[in-house]
């Protein structure tokens, strides 16, 4: 008796773990289609994209070190 509860079990759980993977590969294919993407096109505000373009023009003022890794980890 207590051999087909504990078979049981398992079988209702591997049932639930197919249910889980077939939602989860829905959920990937509707991703992977675009199928409910939004049109409408997003972009950071103003202030941010100010920020933005100043570090990246920032980062051409520091010259490209020889190498990138510190041997003694101290600046």
């Amino acid at each position: 008796m207590t051999l087909a509860i504990i078979m049981a079990g398992g079988a209702s759980a591997r049932s639930s773990q197919d249910e889980i993977g077939k939602q989860t590969r829905q959920w990937l294919e509707l991703q992977r289609s675009q199928a409910q993407a939004s049109q409408r096109e997003e972009r950071p505000l103003p202030e941010a994209s100010a920020r933005i373009k100043r570090r990246v023009l920032d980062s051409f003022s520091h010259p490209i070190p020889e190498r990138y890794i510190k041997r003694d980890f101290r600046e």
